[in-house]
């Protein structure tokens, strides 16, 4: 049987539901039957990986390419000749450093920043009961349309973005929500969402 050529009934009852949804009797039951309806978390690679993934990128390799041959023609040379392209390579080292240790607490940040607004989502699902998403970008605004485009019109979208001063806003598409922001002065936003009551 194609699934799509089935009728709204049968839908129904192969899913032992109707229309108005479970009852609560019944969605109890069958989140200690088949457990909560949530992915999995994904594990993480060791810290020390995401840190030479630093060194991967085109422009640090092409920066670690060029010490390595201004080593070569200092290893070639001799005299003052010799210790200005060492020196230069001392500099290409460091450069490559500093880029990969500012890189990698950047991702780090921005990696915990996530893991607070997914530890807030789903406290904000549980809350309600309802649907969450949490993604960056104008792609995931796009898909976020997509996604409950044609639905009823009882979607709250939380949208958090900064000014050219890099002080962070808050729009929120409903009153039922009290958004307050802390911004620690840089990147980190921390949003605390209370549902009025």
């Amino acid at each position: 049987m194609d699934i799509w050529a089935i009728s709204e009934e049968q839908v129904y009852e192969e899913l032992g539901t109707s229309p108005k949804g479970l009852t609560e009797d019944e969605a109890f039951a069958r989140v200690q039957k088949h457990g909560r309806n949530v992915l999995p978390a994904k594990v993480g690679r060791p810290i020390i990986f995401k840190f030479l993934d630093q060194f991967t990128s085109l422009f640090a390799i092409m920066l670690e390419v060029g010490a390595l041959c201004t080593f070569i023609a200092a290893m070639l040379s001799s005299g003052a000749s010799r210790q200005d392209n060492i020196n230069v390579t001392i500099a290409i080292l460091g450069v490559v450093i500093l880029n990969g240790v500012i890189g990698f607490f950047q991702e780090y940040r921005a990696e915990k920043a996530t893991e607070a607004l997914q530890k807030l989502r789903g406290k904000l699902r549980d809350h309600t009961r309802a649907a969450t998403a949490l993604g960056f970008g104008p792609r995931f605004l796009h898909s976020t349309g997509q996604a409950y485009k044609g639905g009823p019109n009882s979607g709250v979208f939380i949208e958090i973005t900064h000014d050219a001063s890099g002080r962070p806003h808050a729009t929120v598409g409903t009153q039922h929500f009290e958004v307050s922001i802390s911004h620690d002065g840089e990147y980190a936003i921390a949003v605390a969402i209370r549902v009025a009551s």
